[in-house]
This record gives structure tokens, sequence and C-alpha cells, in this order.
């Protein structure tokens, strides 16, 4: 490829989520399953949104998170294998767990659904967003090295990452 030729990304039309497009709520809302705060076409934990809540009187309704958890609709795909998951899977699984809890507090919109440890020794893991799964990819890659793969969807939003090792 030559260096002049630009490369052209693929752009994901965000208004083909049926979740975020399903929840227009007005100016505040609050979830009446996590408590996460709508305000300014934002989804978030802060206090002092928090506080604006409680003195107006505002919608109730589900967070796109926690549709796609009820709904089952898994947006994020992780798969990690091999003989070090089977010996550390406890510390693996929790430092997922950690990485969600910190990684709410800036996006509460990128939860995980799920995870599984399978017969073989495989954990998988499921999230709301495709982000948060190449992220947590990037994550384990980091602290444990082994090999990782991103496979995203060429006409939806969704990521698979498989790390092994």
């Amino acid at each position: 490829m030559s260096p002049n030729r630009s490369v052209r990304k693929k752009s994901i039309d965000n208004s083909k989520d049926p979740y975020l497009s399903k929840v227009r709520p007005g100016d505040l809302a609050t979830c009446k399953k996590c408590s996460a705060i709508y305000h300014n076409k934002r989804w978030s934990l802060a206090k002092k949104t928090a506080q604006k809540a409680a003195e107006k009187k505002c919608a109730t309704v589900l967070c796109p998170a926690c549709q796609k958890m009820k709904d089952g609709f898994a947006e994020g795909f992780v798969t990690l294998k091999g003989e070090f998951v089977k010996k550390n899977r406890d510390e693996l699984v929790s430092m997922i767990k950690n990485r969600e809890t910190r990684s709410i507090y800036y996006n509460p919109l990128s939860r995980i659904m799920d995870i599984s440890v399978k017969r073989s020794g495989a954990i998988e893991v499921t999230t709301t967003t495709d982000k948060f799964a190449q992220r947590l990819g990037q994550l384990i890659q980091k602290a444990y090295n082994g090999k990782v793969e991103y496979k995203w969807s060429a006409d939806t939003k969704i990521t698979r990452v498989l790390w092994t090792r």
C-alpha cells in the first residue's frame, strides 16, 4: 500500500443500536435497576447528578446496559484458554471483576453479563459493549502476555477476543 493512499475506516451507525435508540428520556432519568443517571445525553454515576435527580422528579427507566442484560444481548465475547488459565482461574476472574468495578465509574454501560468456566478449563466472559471486551483482552495481554486475537463483526458491533497461554 502506498503511503499516500488513505484507508477508509468502516463507520458503524450507533443509531441502529436498538438499546441506545430505545431509551431517549428527557433531561433527567434514573435506571430502576442499577441507579445510573441519564443527564445531558450521558449515563453516569456522578453524585452531583444524583442530587439533582433526587431534587427533581425524573423518569424511571432501564438503562441500555440493564436492558441488554435482561434480554441477554451481548456485544462482547472474551474467551481465555490454555494451561495457564486452568492453573490461575481465580486470579483471572478476580482481575476481570475488578476491571468491571473500575470501568463502571467511567461508563456505567460497560458491564460484564456473565463469567462462565467451561469443563475444558476455559473462561468465557460476555460483556454489554464491544469496547469493554477489547479492553479486557488488552488488560489480560498486558498482565500475562500470551497470544490475543481480536475479531470484529463486519456489520454489527460485536467483538470476539480469544486469549491463549
